[in-house]
């Protein structure tokens, strides 16, 4: 509204809008996992075009391994995109759950926070054998393979078996 002089006293002419006040909603998920020994790869997605950044503080404290993450692009991952193992945690509670805080900022510089809590879940590896059992023999099939390890000198070409110790190399009879 003007009062003569041509000075605009806080009306927002028709056709144009206003500033951009409503800041980003963050659509991602706050809970995702990932198996140990893999690499993370979290979609960030907001309600608008954003940019990414992780706080090293947030609410009540969050974002305490925020060391831990780095933001590529809108991807979350691990930083230098490496993994985690189950069984040495590296988080701050030593509990395989690692939390970080991620801003999301608009082109107003509107800003959302969101705190992600990251669990790294265990695989089961298997053991490694403490012996392996290799048998020698004739073949009745008439398959003979062609890898095989060749039995020490003095052993019967028939029917022989050794076993090999991967830890040590040796090898008995």
């Amino acid at each position: 509204m003007s009062r003569g002089l041509g000075v605009n006293l806080g009306m927002i002419p028709p056709g144009l809008t206003g500033p951009d006040v409503t800041a980003p909603t963050i659509t991602s998920s706050a809970a995702p996992s990932v198996a140990e020994n893999s690499t993370l790869s979290h979609a960030l997605t907001a309600s608008e075009s954003v940019t990414w950044a992780i706080r090293t503080v947030g609410q009540n404290g969050a974002s305490v391994d925020y060391a831990s993450f780095e933001i590529s692009g809108s991807t979350l991952r691990w930083v230098g995109n490496g993994t985690k193992d189950y069984e040495t945690p590296g988080d701050t509670g030593t509990n395989n759950t690692y939390v970080v805080v991620v801003r999301a900022t608009d082109g107003s510089a509107n800003t959302a926070d969101q705190t992600i809590t990251v669990t790294v879940t265990d695989v089961s590896e298997g053991a490694t054998p403490a012996a392996v059992l290799i048998l020698f023999g004739q073949s009745n099939a008439g398959v003979v393979p062609t890898t095989s390890p060749t039995p020490p000198s003095g052993w019967s070409d028939t029917a022989s078996a050794m076993i090999w110790n991967p830890d040590t190399g040796d090898v008995e009879q």
